[in-house]
C-alpha cells in the first residue's frame, strides 16, 4: 500500500475580497437603511396629517 503524504506546509492567511462586506457591516448597512425608511414614513405620515 505506501504511506499517505504528510502536509508539511502551513495555512494560507484568509483574504476576505475589498468589495464583500463583513457580517457586521452588512447588519449596520441594514440597520441604517432601515432607519431611513422609518424617518420617511414617519415624516410621510406627518405630512399627510397636516392636510
Amino acid at each position: 500500500m505506501g504511506v499517505p503524504p504528510a502536509s508539511t506546509g502551513e495555512s494560507a492567511v484568509r483574504i476576505t475580497p475589498e468589495d464583500e462586506d463583513s457580517p457586521a457591516e452588512h447588519l449596520v448597512q441594514e440597520g441604517l437603511e432601515e432607519a431611513d425608511h422609518d424617518q420617511r414614513v414617519s415624516a410621510a405620515r406627518e405630512h399627510v396629517d397636516e392636510e
